[in-house]
């Protein structure tokens, strides 16, 4: 029982299991998490950011009027199509007309 093999193999264990907490502490300290950061494919939207969600709910609910709602929104970082109330530019109509 007393065989070198017997050692050698206990020190590989050893070894390995040493490696093994090692590159735990180091995947735990580059991410307190203990994964990799997922990064999102697409930037997020309006309906996403909280902050907007409760704005749209408060203009909503009648609690700030137009002006307020949209000053509100630019803050946040959503600034609006037009300030005077027109719609989002949208894509050209092709002209009418004969050629």
């Amino acid at each position: 029982m007393n065989h070198p093999v017997y050692a050698v193999l206990l020190l590989i264990l050893v070894a390995g299991l040493v490696a093994l907490g090692v590159l735990a502490v180091v995947r735990m300290w580059s991410d307190p998490r203990g994964r990799a950061p997922v990064q999102k494919a697409t930037p997020p939207t309006p309906l996403d950011d909280p902050a907007f969600t409760e704005l749209r709910m408060r203009y909503a609910r009648g609690d700030i009027d137009r002006d307020d709602y949209l000053e509100r929104a630019a803050i946040l970082g959503y600034p609006m199509w037009n300030v005077s109330g027109g719609p989002p530019p949208g894509p050209q109509a092709p002209p009418s007309g004969g050629v």
